[in-house]
């Protein structure tokens, strides 16, 4: 993914709108200063969605425990976010090797994303955040 590095991303940020596209053509001076860089195949490709590997990292013989709780009946039943029937049929789904559709993918990285992120910021149970608690919650209010 030449196009992700932090450098380019922060040189990039910094140019004027009007030069990043040309008629239709995306990240057009990105693509012209990777010219003879890159190769052409790359540049020329259309754009693709990043799928992140799901069933792998969340699904791994050496996931921590931890990531495992955030998605077990408890604590799906603790937050209340999600109703827990729906993500165990989908887990077991994961578990047992069938292939998951995009939006699969995309709803089981939700659900682990949101009890994690509810965990660390909303109970604040990780080391060093749980000072952070009603900072978190007024934050999140706002939002909603």
């Amino acid at each position: 993914y030449p196009f992700l590095d932090y450098r380019v991303i922060e040189f990039l940020a910094r140019v004027p709108s009007r030069l990043k596209l040309k008629g239709l053509d995306e990240k057009y001076l990105l693509k012209k200063l990777m010219q003879n860089k890159i190769p052409s195949s790359i540049l020329k490709r259309s754009k693709q969605p990043y799928r992140a590997p799901i069933a792998s990292i969340f699904f791994s013989d050496d996931l921590p425990e931890y990531i495992r709780y955030m998605v077990s009946d408890e604590y799906l039943g603790r937050t209340g976010l999600f109703n827990g029937v729906l993500v165990g049929r989908l887990l077991n789904k994961f578990r047992n090797a069938q292939q998951a559709t995009e939006t699969e993918n995309m709803a089981i990285a939700t659900v682990m994303s949101t009890q994690i992120l509810y965990n660390q910021f909303i109970e604040g149970e990780h080391e060093g955040l749980s000072e952070k608690r009603l900072e978190n919650l007024k934050v999140i209010e706002e939002l909603i």
